[in-house]
């Protein structure tokens, strides 16, 4: 074996690894494939050609019927968050905020089973309506466990009172799209969470392309409330970028109070 060959063997597992950390910092979730077809939302209903899921039965958002749901006794969704340093990008769909390598330190365990929060982001307006009617925005808080399940805990946002941690991403928004950005400011996650922990529970999808299937979703019954003037700030950015209910097909919304 000549000297050249024995540096690219040495070299390969280094080369490896940095291959499997580009994958997971585009993707934030590795285990979903990465969409590099160009969607958009003027035409959400042909992301079937750009992903095949999207065309799948069981989709999301949906409309939760309160009248209907199925009332329950489940578990308690137990979060444990810690503060971590913004690091955000808009993506040219949304402003997301990854946690990176503080994924391990901010979690939520339902059924017994922890699942860690790998990134937030924002829709003007909601995506999922309660008894038909939108909210101006809504956050999605994703999660996923080692196996590869994901959990997203939704925040319906309406108009009140200022939020802090809200405050700080906004104040931190990058200069140029689609290019994440590590700022020198902390947030905990805490300050989003109601104070009433009850939720609205069914199995759907990602919302966007490859709409992936079998996420559980967990729609928290109490809102997020941010002022006039947050809200106005996303929506001077992103002002339409929620894909429309889906049907349910027979799935059934569980409601924890």
């Amino acid at each position: 074996m000549n000297k050249k060959h024995l540096t690219l063997i040495l070299a390969l597992p280094a080369m490896l690894l940095l291959q499997n950390c580009i994958k997971e910092k585009e993707n934030v979730i590795p285990e979903i494939p990465k969409v590099t077809e160009h969607w958009g939302y003027e035409r959400p209903e042909s992301w079937g050609g750009v992903s095949g899921g999207c065309a799948g039965i069981y989709q999301s958002p949906i409309d939760i019927n309160t009248a209907a749901t199925i009332k329950a006794d489940l578990p308690g969704l137990k979060f444990s968050y810690s503060s971590f340093p913004i690091s955000i990008i808009d993506n040219g769909h949304t402003i997301q905020v990854n946690t990176n390598s503080y994924s391990t330190a901010n979690t939520v365990s339902y059924k017994d089973k922890k699942y860690q929060l790998k990134q937030f982001h924002f829709h003007a307006m909601s995506e999922h309506t309660i008894n038909g009617e939108h909210a101006p925005m809504e956050v999605h808080l994703v999660h996923a466990a080692d196996d590869g399940a994901i959990l997203v805990v939704g925040l319906m946002i309406k108009e009140g009172t200022s939020n802090g941690l809200i405050n700080k991403v906004w104040n931190n928004l990058p200069a140029v799209k689609e290019k994440e950005e590590l700022k020198n400011e902390n947030i905990d996650m805490d300050e989003v969470l109601p104070a009433g922990r009850g939720y609205y529970s069914y199995t759907g999808s990602l919302t966007t392309p490859p709409c992936a299937m079998g996420l559980q979703w967990m729609v928290m019954r109490e809102p997020l409330y941010l002022s006039s003037a947050q809200i106005s700030t996303f929506r001077a950015m992103y002002d339409h970028n929620y894909r429309p209910v889906q049907p349910l097909n027979r799935r059934m919304v569980y409601e924890k109070r």
